[in-house]
């Protein structure tokens, strides 16, 4: 994923006490951003940031309005004059529910057939994904963790961030890295 913001940060941060708005899809919001901002140290003078949830081409929309300071999103493409840095990688994996398929084996085997039902985030729309093909998801969500939520009952395979596990961890999925 790759930070977007606006070239005069650096500038801007040494000479007052502003609040900088960052942007992100929920899930990186949630599992990944929010943890760094409440772990940084708070001292006197310090930035404060405002996190919001926004889709890719909201945030670069919000970014040219200058309502937005930063985005976090994961496509590197933009326009100009905003610039980004890649601050991160992560890829998406397969979980598939041990009650559908009890081995590795046998949910690659139903993978290659199309047999698997499966639910994906909305968040994943700007990855590369090839192991899907042509097949479409039973179900769509807004998040990756709506996704994992969904698949919680073991009935739906799920695509999720190599960052993340679906309830019950590897004891009720097989991860399968495609």
């Amino acid at each position: 994923f790759f930070l977007l913001g606006l070239s005069n940060f650096q500038r801007d941060r040494l000479s007052e006490q502003q609040t900088y708005r960052i942007g992100a899809g929920s899930t990186i919001a949630q599992h990944l951003l929010l943890p760094v901002l409440a772990a940084g140290q708070v001292t006197k003078g310090a930035p404060r940031f405002a996190v919001e949830t926004v889709g890719p081409s909201e945030a670069e929309r919000r970014l040219h309005d200058l309502t937005l300071d930063f985005a976090v999103v994961t496509t590197a493409s933009l326009s100009r004059p905003l610039q980004s840095a890649e601050v991160g990688a992560w890829c998406l994996r397969l979980w598939v529910p041990r009650r559908l398929c009890r081995t590795e084996k046998a949910a690659l085997r139903a993978h290659d057939r199309g047999e698997l039902s499966f639910v994906i985030a909305r968040e994943a729309g700007s990855l590369e994904l090839g192991s899907i093909g042509d097949r479409q998801p039973l179900l769509t969500c807004e998040s990756f963790v709506d996704a994992l939520a969904a698949a919680e009952p073991g009935t739906l395979a799920v695509y999720a961030p190599d960052f993340l596990k679906p309830p019950g961890g590897e004891k009720a999925f097989l991860r399968l890295d495609l």
